[in-house]
């Protein structure tokens, strides 16, 4: 595969009804490099894509490949690979007729057609399905059809939009392992779009976090999770407990008073601010960085216990505050018990 990068370059898009789905984009995505992006239904992501694909004119801006001004170029013009939600297979044509369909129409001869068909069968493990037709094909027997279809020709750029939607629960799980090991095998440069955070985490070079039309910030799976840059980045991705702190001073030290727990105050942290005795503070502490200690801490009274599975989830009431904790699933704990809590303060996420 060739290595290409994209630059995205102050897209903006807005319809004629006046929505305006993009403010200024600004994004680069390196040769090879996996990007996804992530955010709620109508942030604009998918029309993000869109433009990227060829398939929507952005309203300004410009979209590059390998530094090349390519907005206004058809998408057949632009060589790249789309696996749509509903994977758009052939009903008519078998599943090797599905895969040969871009290479017949790119003129590929018949043994460059018949060598790559036997490699994409062989890389997806779809060998035996050659000769069904897509109505005969599970949810991921066609996912894995449709990405063969579209890397088939080797396009510089492989685009995918929501590709594991439709599918169950346990399937999404499985293909998304295998998604993030064929990405890594191709070495494509991919800009793939989705809802589901867990899928983004599992195979993301970075995320792009959308909302509202513009990136909230992009980083690395480990640093969004870790260090979100904005309080819609923080609650969107993972589950957090949001927190209000007043600013207080005690016997000459700085505190933070968030109504169940005090931790010191520290400028490097929560930011510099004027008016620190009114101004609050917000901040955000994940589950499974709160712990249950023994026989002293913060006392929580239990109102929910969720099973997971590889987790227990406790909801419940410290001082008039809600929490989540996460714990191991072989705790023993019951509605209206109180425990004791203890949290990580080096995990405090601060808004």
């Amino acid at each position: 595969m060739n290595k290409t990068s994209i630059q995205i370059d102050a897209i903006e898009k807005s319809f004629k009804d006046g929505t305006r789905a993009l403010q200024p984009i600004q994004l680069e995505i390196e040769p090879g490099e996996v990007v996804v992006l992530l955010g709620p239904s109508g942030c604009g992501k998918s029309t993000l894509l869109r433009i990227v694909a060829g398939l929507e004119q952005p309203t300004r801006g410009k979209v590059l490949f390998n530094h090349t001004d390519v907005t206004g170029l058809p998408p057949e013009k632009r060589d790249v690979g789309f696996v749509f939600q509903q994977y758009a297979l052939f009903p008519t044509m078998t599943v090797a007729e599905n895969i040969c369909f871009g290479m017949k129409i790119k003129k590929f001869s018949k043994s460059q057609q018949h060598k790559k068909l036997e490699e994409l069968l062989t890389l997806l493990n779809i060998e035996e399905l050659r000769d069904r037709r897509p109505n005969q094909l599970s949810g991921g027997q066609q996912q894995r059809v449709a990405i063969a279809r579209a890397i088939a020709t080797e396009p510089k750029i492989l685009l995918m939009d929501e590709p594991l939607t439709a599918l169950d629960a346990k399937l999404k799980e499985h293909l998304r392992l295998e998604l993030a090991q064929l990405f890594r095998k191709l070495n494509i440069t991919t800009l793939y779009v989705t809802h589901d955070q867990v899928e983004a985490m599992a195979i993301a070079d970075r995320i792009a976090v959308m909302n509202k039309g513009r990136i909230e910030q992009i980083d690395s799976p480990r640093e969004i999770y870790r260090h979100p840059k904005s309080p819609f980045v923080a609650q969107f991705v993972g589950q957090v407990n949001r927190m209000q702190g007043k600013l207080i001073e005690r016997d000459q030290h700085k505190f933070i008073d968030f109504g169940f727990v005090e931790i010191a105050y520290d400028d490097d942290l929560v930011g510099g601010m004027e008016d620190k005795d009114t101004m609050g503070v917000e901040a955000f502490i994940r589950p499974e960085d709160i712990h249950i200690g023994h026989d002293h801490g913060i006392e929580m009274e239990i109102t929910e216990v969720m099973f997971l599975g590889e987790r227990i989830r406790l909801i419940g009431s410290c001082n008039g505050h809600k929490l989540m904790v996460d714990v191991a699933n072989e705790t023993m704990v019951e509605r209206g018990d109180m425990i004791y809590l203890y949290v990580n303060q080096e995990k405090i996420i601060f808004g």
